[in-house]
């Protein structure tokens, strides 16, 4: 499925517009600080326990639409869930919190991206992915150690925990880019037009960076977290460090950007210059060989009485003229400094 499927269709419409083509699973998670069990279906909600419903793969319809009955979310809503297209943003509605995230993380060493939509409900959390969650099995090994912050904590918490992860996550890809930025620095002078292409990359994934975190810090702050439907007040100092993160990140990818274009001009004055130098030695070829084709036409011309062409020195003759044209030329031109 695809965007221009979903062009004509009315709002409210539910249609996947991504490309996995995983199977969509339902995994119920309920944990406190003195249970915690992972179940493969829904089952009715605890208010003493913290419920994380997963749900991983979005191409079944019908059942993503299920779950949005059963928990009365809006049409439009379940749309945005689908939209994997979607930029990142968190919406305040009667009865959750809606959040979308389009990250970056690193695949095997390679820049990857990947979408997961947030429900926070005032006793339930939800996740959406398109393919496997990919901090699920962190997540649990924290909640199995019963003396973990998060055993003792409520919703709220596990939504700061998902929320700093994507974050670390873009942290990585930053320090990542920074590396690469500072490798191909340090070999300016003798850059190839492979490091020109990595160079457009990275710019393209810190430009991705920066729309990232400037939504997060447009629609994220400390006033959200003042809701005390969703979040705690013990729980507001921890939103408060990992948007001090962002801030951080959003402020070094400011910085690379700048620094990655420094690095594309310096390459093109780089470029430009060796062109220059390349012309320059065929233009001065070009000038060495003007006057010695013109002597080579007038000493080729067939006149009856030609002086030098009748000495027996005159080949001589013509070949030190021939070498003493272009050495004047080249010391004149060494002279005006042109090469």
């Amino acid at each position: 499925m695809n965007l221009r499927s979903k062009k004509k269709t009315p709002p409210g419409t539910l249609m996947y517009t991504g490309q996995a083509t995983k199977e969509t699973t339902i995994r119920h998670i309920k944990y406190s600080g003195k249970s915690f069990k992972v179940l493969d279906q829904l089952e009715e909600l605890d208010d003493n326990v913290v419920d994380w419903i997963v749900v991983e793969g979005l191409t079944n319809i019908d059942m993503i639409r299920g779950i949005g009955d059963e928990y009365k979310v809006d049409p439009l809503v379940m749309e945005d869930v689908l939209h994997v297209n979607q930029r990142t943003k968190v919406e305040v509605h009667d009865n959750h919190i809606f959040a979308v995230f389009k990250y970056p993380y690193l695949n095997e060493g390679e820049i990857a991206h990947e979408y997961v939509s947030i429900l926070l409900f005032p006793n339930t959390i939800m996740t959406f992915t398109e393919d496997d969650n990919r901090f699920i099995d962190d997540v649990i090994v924290r909640i199995e150690n019963k003396q973990s912050m998060i055993r003792t904590r409520s919703h709220d918490y596990l939504f700061y925990v998902l929320f700093d992860m994507i974050v670390d996550e873009a942290f990585d890809v930053l320090h990542t880019i920074e590396e690469q930025l500072e490798d191909i620095e340090e070999d300016l002078l003798q850059l190839t037009s492979d490091h020109q292409v990595q160079l457009y990359t990275l710019r393209k994934e810190l430009l991705f960076l920066r729309a990232l975190t400037g939504q997060i810090m447009f629609n994220v702050n400390h006033e959200l977290f003042t809701k005390e439907t969703y979040f705690h007040k013990d729980t507001v100092k921890f939103y408060d460090d990992v948007l001090d993160h962002v801030l951080n990140i959003n402020s070094k990818v400011l910085t690379q950007i700048d620094n990655t274009k420094h690095i594309l001009d310096v390459y093109m004055n780089h470029m430009s210059n060796k062109m220059n130098q390349i012309m320059t030695t065929l233009t001065i070829f070009s000038a060495i060989f003007i006057p010695l084709g013109f002597l080579a036409g007038v000493f080729g011309m067939n006149f009856v009485n030609f002086p030098i062409l009748q000495n027996d020195l005159g080949l001589l003759y013509f070949t030190l003229i021939c070498v003493f044209v272009p050495t004047v030329m080249l010391l004149y031109f060494k002279r005006k400094g042109w090469f």
